[in-house]
């Protein structure tokens, strides 16, 4: 196999049985350096993220820290300071990120599960490209304790794994218990944010129809999503950055420039962002008021290619940030076909994130 790039850093290989995880590079791990990516700063944890010692409570063993944009700014995969992540079902096209290591291990079968990071699709979208499954948890499910933050208002770790049952054993010992039981209604009520299908290819667009549901329109998704989003996103992770006391020019220049801009962006308009994602975050939970889950894709297209000088940051973020604006489960499944992976978005009512995991095992079998 190609050299995937999948690990940042390595441990010793457990015994066998055990279950194999790998963990994002901005969670700490005891003993292991937590790099976030960058080239000047590194930190060697001296003890494990709240959610790493969760799961070693299991007796599950940490295989190594994988690949992330940069302090996991950016959608893409790609970082211009360590080697290349590259995606296995085609080396010469994008993972996806910023989760980006977790998901190629877990695609390749190089870990068994993985933690990472969702603040804009971070789990989702390389979830999506690498043929995997992956959950933006209800935010506040899984602490947040040692985990380096991006935008602290959408910051959430969860779990990437092969199969939903898989994701759903990983994110129980993460979360620990549900604080109430839900269960995913036999026959649920899908509605399918057409919005969102429309700007999908003709093959994901159908594929994503072929999972059923009402078509319903929500027009808060639409492109302005995404400046919303951007606003809030970069003005939070501007000033997170700036209070490390790190120099900018240390960055990759992507990642410099976001947070240049995000320095820009006054307190005014953020806090006019804040009432814009309020007013989208409505939007969907009205629509979950009427439906039990809404579907959608989760990119536009495939995996693009590595050398592609298209909008690629569009492509990839335009059907999950939308979603991002509210604080609900997110389950990112792949969906059956030939060719490269593409995947759909399950949304689930705020702490339905078993019983949405539960769903999604349903539809994949």
């Amino acid at each position: 196999m190609t050299d995937l790039g999948c690990f940042l850093h390595t441990a010793p290989e457990p015994p066998a049985g055990r279950l194999r995880v790998v963990v994002k590079d901005i969670i700490d791990v005891a003993g292991m350096p937590t790099t976030a990516g960058s080239r000047n700063w590194s930190r060697v944890a001296t003890g494990d993220a709240a959610c790493v010692r969760a799961v070693r409570a299991t007796g599950a063993a940490i295989v190594g820290k994988g690949h992330t944009n940069e302090w996991a700014f950016g959608v893409d995969g790609r970082n211009p300071w360590w080697p290349d992540c590259r995606n296995p079902h085609d080396p010469e096209r994008l993972p996806g990120g910023s989760s980006s290591g977790p998901a190629v291990a877990v695609a390749a079968g190089l870990a068994d599960v993985g933690i990472g990071t969702d603040t804009s699709g971070s789990l989702r979208v390389p979830a999506a490209l690498c043929g995997v499954v992956a959950l933006r948890p209800t935010p506040g499910r899984i602490p947040l304790d040692g985990v380096q933050a991006l935008a602290p208002s959408t910051d959430v770790v969860g779990p990437i794994a092969r199969t939903p049952q898989a994701a759903a054993a990983l994110f129980a010992a993460m979360a620990g218990p549900a604080p109430a039981a839900v269960t995913a209604p036999a026959q649920p009520r899908l509605g399918r944010i057409e919005t969102l299908v429309e700007q999908a290819t003709p093959d994901i667009a159908g594929r994503v129809r072929a999972l059923g549901g009402e078509p319903i329109a929500l027009d808060p998704l639409g492109p302005g999503a995404l400046e919303t989003h951007r606003v809030v996103q970069h003005y939070e992770a501007a000033r997170v950055y700036a209070a490390r006391g790190l120099p900018i020019d240390d960055l990759a220049p992507d990642v410099a420039a976001r947070i240049a801009g995000g320095l820009d962006i006054t307190d005014d308009q953020y806090v006019a962002g804040l009432r814009e994602r309020a007013a989208i975050s409505a939007a969907i939970l009205a629509a979950l008021e009427r439906y039990d889950v809404l579907v959608a894709p989760t990119t536009t297209d495939v995996a693009p290619r590595r050398d592609d000088p298209s909008d690629i940051r569009t492509q990839l973020l335009s059907c999950v940030v939308p979603l991002t604006q509210a604080p609900v489960p997110i389950v990112a499944i792949p969906l059956p076909g030939p060719g490269l992976p593409v995947g759909a978005q399950l949304v689930g009512r705020p702490g339905t994130d078993e019983a949405l995991l539960d769903l999604a095992g349903r539809l994949l079998s």
